[in-house]
């Protein structure tokens, strides 16, 4: 983990402009589980998402998704099975929050449709909690208000909406604008527990074990 103490001084809430470059697509919307939750497992036909950010609208590219009885239809069963082969897709539950259909009439249109799907003992699988993956690519096993994280949020140049954007993402709490300013004053201000940084330094850390500690 690097954390510039200049940027993260200089970032004021609003951000920075020079960004490393994989802050981009670390706030870019990714293919995720889950209605209107990301970018759809079966896109349509030509549509274009790269300029799609964390908190953007992408309600229009589930246009073409066949949802309830829907699913039943003889012309609907090419699109199940694309959505059973998706990557992300681990089994019925996967399909139906995907689909946002009850779990029973997809199952019937699976078994319809002579659909194979992934191990059912994969099926509900969660992945392990309490990491947080950094836009860096880093994953910290810390929770997401841990001074670290957003230190390292600031420093690489988000701002506060974008890194609650970023976090709401991750976890299963609901992270707002306000909730990482609060959490930031929490962490580097008041008067309990006063962390100033020591001037113009970057630290580097492994999961908290600092090189040199840029804060008192």
């Amino acid at each position: 983990m690097n954390i510039s103490v200049d940027r993260f001084e200089r970032n004021d809430g609003s951000g920075l402009e020079d960004r490393p470059s994989y802050v981009s697509d670390a706030i870019a919307i990714k293919r995720k589980v889950g209605w209107r939750s990301g970018l759809p497992l079966v896109p349509a036909g030509g549509s274009d998402d790269q300029d799609l950010q964390l908190g953007d609208d992408v309600s229009e590219r589930y246009e073409h998704y066949p949802r309830g009885n829907d699913l039943l239809l003889p012309e609907h069963g090419s699109f199940l099975r694309s959505l059973a082969a998706a990557g992300e897709t681990r089994g019925i539950s996967d399909m139906a929050a995907e689909l946002n259909t009850d779990q029973e009439t997809v199952r019937k249109a699976v078994d319809l449709h002579q659909i194979e799907l992934p191990s059912e003992s994969q099926d509900g699988e969660e992945a392990e909690g309490g990491d947080i993956e950094l836009p860096s690519g880093e994953t910290v096993p810390f929770e997401w208000d841990h001074a670290l994280v957003l230190a390292s949020l600031l420093s690489d140049g988000l701002s506060y909406a974008e890194a609650g954007r970023y976090l709401d993402n991750q976890v299963s709490d609901h992270v707002t604008f306000d909730d990482v300013r609060d959490a930031v004053g929490e962490a580097f201000g008041g008067d309990e527990t006063p962390m100033t940084p020591r001037g113009d330094a970057t630290t580097a850390s492994a999961y908290g074990g600092y090189a040199s500690s840029p804060w008192g």
